[in-house]
């Protein structure tokens, strides 16, 4: 009787062990979520200069594919980051190449006619962060010529981060998150902040001067679940659009 006791007791434990689940392995935080078929839709409002409302235009941005190159001595992902025009109902031919990596987001350059323009990883957006931190970052520009597009190296901007904890109002009702300010002689008397929310991504943009706000882009949804719909917006650019230098947030400096 004992060591029937005994074999069921055996039984019990050998059970109870066979059912212990695997542990999951904890999803990775990233400042900026990359996949294929990402997509992320806003509202862009213009103000005049006493923060009058002007216009409303819609835009979207999408993570529209990847390369996988050689860059410093690795293997290195490079994803698209692209913003679709409606006009021509397709992502626009100009593709700025990012990923995460140790620090943050990063930019490598640009795709333009299908030429590769890789420079160098210059840190976007820094994460994590701390209020005060700063850094330099090059802008990957696109220059257009006799219908030839092509990418330059732009400018340097200053970032600084002011905030981690900005509570930023969206269609998606207010999402907390990191606030960073970037300065660039381009700028004039310019404030310009973008906002980014641990694994939603860019947030919003807005620009202010002398104090006033007279351009915010908004995040009003988001699809992180690689689909591969092209429906979208074009982006609404502000300032001197003929110019041909628009920076990767779509907006013209």
């Amino acid at each position: 009787m004992k060591k029937i006791i005994y074999l069921l007791l055996l039984a019990v434990v050998f059970v109870s062990c066979s059912k212990t689940p695997t542990p999951t392995p904890e999803k990775k935080t990233v400042i900026q979520p990359l996949g294929t078929g990402f997509t992320w839709e806003y509202s862009d409002s213009t103000f005049s200069k006493t923060g009058q409302l002007i216009k409303v235009g819609k835009s979207q941005l999408g993570i529209t594919g990847k390369i996988t190159k050689q860059f410093e001595g690795k293997s290195t992902d490079m994803y698209f980051w692209n913003w679709f025009d409606e006009t021509t109902q397709q992502y626009k031919n100009p593709k700025w190449l990012c990923n995460n990596e140790e620090g943050g987001f990063y930019y490598f350059g640009g795709m333009a006619d299908s030429v590769l323009y890789i420079f160098e990883k210059t840190l976007s957006v820094k994460y994590p962060a701390k209020v005060g931190d700063t850094w330099e970052k090059i802008n990957y520009g696109i220059v257009q010529s006799n219908s030839v597009t092509a990418f330059h190296k732009q400018s340097t901007s200053k970032i600084v981060c002011k905030s981690v904890d900005t509570l930023f109002q969206t269609g998606k009702g207010k999402i907390e998150c990191y606030k960073y300010q970037l300065f660039n002689p381009s700028y004039n008397t310019s404030e310009v902040y973008v906002l980014y929310a641990p694994n939603i991504g860019f947030v919003g943009y807005v620009k202010k001067t002398n104090g006033v706000v007279v351009y915010k882009k908004s995040l009003v949804s988001y699809d992180l679940t690689k689909s591969s719909k092209t429906v979208g917006f074009k982006t609404t650019l502000t300032g001197d659009e003929d110019s041909g230098k628009v920076d990767f947030y779509g907006v013209t400096e």
